[in-house]
């Protein structure tokens, strides 16, 4: 009871800033045209947003900036992490700032970087997505939660929350080679749970979709070659390979909010349109308007008598009337013919042939 109340409630402060928006409905009316309705409200614009909305790239050049730098920075990490071994001079405290495991590395803080970005994106989402007119079930409030969690997984990349829960494990008896797998397992599944809801939510934007699917693959991946029986078939590399797994997911996840967050501003500033499909209940009552229509033409058509069409005569330029002078006549003419008043029509024809 308590969510209906709260979706009736939402519809009504949705309708509300609809009404009070003057560009929300198009009232021009033009020939064979369909009544515009917007998606978002006046207040998920730019001028009803904070100014990092301006930090969006909405141009492709500046969005294949970012992919690019986004990039090209893993390629780099990989690189130095890679090239380790050949530097001999260097100590291994320096030597650990740029390997994909342990705490205070390179790879862990650009990761770290990535996830704070992508909570504060999610934030500016949340900003624009609460004003769409037709999410009456507020699932806008997805971007919320995400953005706590965007929050405490960068602090995972820098405290290593994950050995403070096996030591937990460890303290309260659920530990060993089975309640390792559980616990992964049980990532797994929460993984696949968020992946399915964030498609729901970002299936508008291509770009978006893809990314998450990247993100699932990425995630899943890494939490899979976690299993101990998975890493004995694994290469000596192991951390590596998770490190680049993990890293990869991070990516996706960023990209994700930058290209779903650059979709949301070109759509409520309708700067992109959208395919508007009626629902099915619609559809089905002007499929059968329209029949009632043309059933009703027809029956008309079939009831009027067949009138038998006078033969032409040869018109000549003296036969040309002005079109002022014989539309009203002729309407008249009908008119009079129709009631059967001969009298009257032979007025008309009499005062058509002085006219002319």
């Amino acid at each position: 009871m308590a969510a209906g109340r709260n979706n009736m409630r939402r519809r009504r402060v949705i309708l509300g800033e609809a009404v009070q928006s003057s560009d929300v409905v198009a009232f021009e009316s033009e020939a064979n045209s369909h009544e515009a309705v917007k998606t978002y409200s006046d207040a998920a614009r730019r001028r009803g947003q904070l100014k990092t909305t301006d930090l969006i790239p909405k141009r492709p050049l500046p969005l294949a900036i970012v992919v690019a730098t986004v990039v090209l920075s893993a390629v780099l990490l990989n690189f130095f992490a890679l090239t380790l071994g050949t530097w001999e001079s260097l100590s291994e405290s320096a030597q650990n700032i740029f390997r994909f495991s342990g705490v205070g590395t390179l790879p862990n803080w650009f990761s770290s970087l990535l996830l704070v970005t992508t909570g504060m994106a999610s934030l500016q989402i949340y900003g624009m997505r609460r004003h769409r007119c037709d999410d009456y079930n507020g699932h806008y409030q997805i971007w919320l939660f995400l953005a706590v969690l965007f929050a405490i997984a960068s602090l995972n990349c820098v405290v290593d929350f994950h050995a403070f829960f096996v030591s937990l494990a460890k303290l309260s008896g659920f530990s060993g080679g089975n309640g390792f797998v559980v616990f992964l397992v049980a990532k797994l599944i929460a993984l696949t749970a968020l992946v399915v809801r964030g498609i729901m939510e970002i299936r508008a934007s291509r770009a978006a979709f893809v990314a998450v699917i990247v993100v699932w693959v990425a995630y899943g991946c890494a939490i899979v070659a976690q299993i101990p029986d998975v890493q004995q078939h694994l290469v000596q590399e192991n951390r590596l390979i998770v490190g680049n797994l993990v890293l990869i997911g991070n990516i996706a996840v960023f990209l994700t909010s930058v290209f779903y967050s650059r979709f949301v501003y070109l759509h409520a500033n309708e700067l992109i349109e959208m395919r508007r499909t009626e629902p099915k209940a619609i559809a089905k009552s002007s499929d059968k308007a329209v029949k009632k229509t043309k059933s009703k033409t027809t029956s008309k058509s079939k009831q009027q008598p067949l009138v038998e069409s006078a033969p032409q005569k040869e018109t000549t330029k003296e036969d040309v009337k002005p079109e002022t002078e014989s539309k009203p006549i002729l309407k008249l003419q009908q008119r009079a013919a129709e009631a059967g008043n001969k009298k009257r029509a032979r007025k008309l024809e009499k005062q058509q042939r002085r006219a002319a």
